[in-house]
């Protein structure tokens, strides 16, 4: 998941604007990053029992999203800084905002390391969260030389899913509810950020530095409310 949300993110270089098909480009890259992101924080909140204990956790988890908030801040001001202050940047095509993809996709393979090197690792039912990981996401008898896996899994693991969550209704249904709430709300905020910014980009006229002083304060907002 990581890796492809890193490929996307570079590949944003070279959506420029009034390029061909870049709108298409654009949007398929966006969408892949995002549903990347959702599916990895499945495992992101099954990690938190091991970051601390019980009593501990509500505090790490608000904490980790409003440092999320806060490296966004920084780097926003960054770009700012590099837009108003260097003549490079504004030379290259599509300026800042083309090559805010592949700094955005730097900063996240540099700052996931300390993950990597120092999360817990607590023993489970699976063993260990990396096995977790691995038996979760990987197609039955999948190699990684050879044949792909019978595309029937591809057919079958949608279907399964979906009668998994029809049983889970009926047994769970507060929690299911909580569930499909919460679904709908994410995504809401996710398209409302996404689309205040191409309103207030293309509605309201606001230039680049506009738009990402509009960013800042959005994610000053998540750090205080995290």
């Amino acid at each position: 998941m990581l890796a492809t949300i890193l490929i996307c993110a570079f590949g944003l270089r070279f959506v420029l604007p009034d390029s061909l098909g870049a709108v298409g480009l654009g949007v398929f890259l966006l969408a892949t990053a995002y549903c990347c992101y959702t599916i990895s924080e499945l495992l992101h909140n099954a990690l938190l029992p091991a970051a601390g204990e019980s009593k501990a956790l509500p505090m790490i988890s608000g904490l980790g999203l409003a440092m999320g908030n806060v490296a966004s801040v920084t780097l926003l001001l960054a770009l700012i800084a590099a837009t108003n202050l260097s003549s490079w940047v504004n030379a290259q095509p599509g300026g800042i905002g083309a090559l805010s993809g592949p700094i955005v996709a730097v900063w996240l393979g540099l700052f996931i390391i300390p993950f990597f090197l120092f999360m817990p690792d607590r023993l489970g039912s699976l063993g260990s969260w990396r096995k977790g990981a691995i038996e979760t996401f990987t197609p039955p008898n999948f190699k990684l030389w050879g044949p792909p896996p019978v595309l029937n899994y591809a057919w079958s693991a949608p279907i399964n899913a979906a009668i998994f969550v029809v049983q889970k209704f009926r047994e769970s249904p507060n929690v299911m509810k909580f569930l499909l709430a919460r679904m709908i709300y994410a995504d809401g905020i996710a398209v409302l950020l996404t689309l205040g910014g191409v309103y207030v980009a293309g509605g309201l006229g606001w230039g680049l530095t506009e738009v990402m002083i509009y960013g800042i304060a959005g994610s000053l907002i998540g750090a205080l409310g995290g």
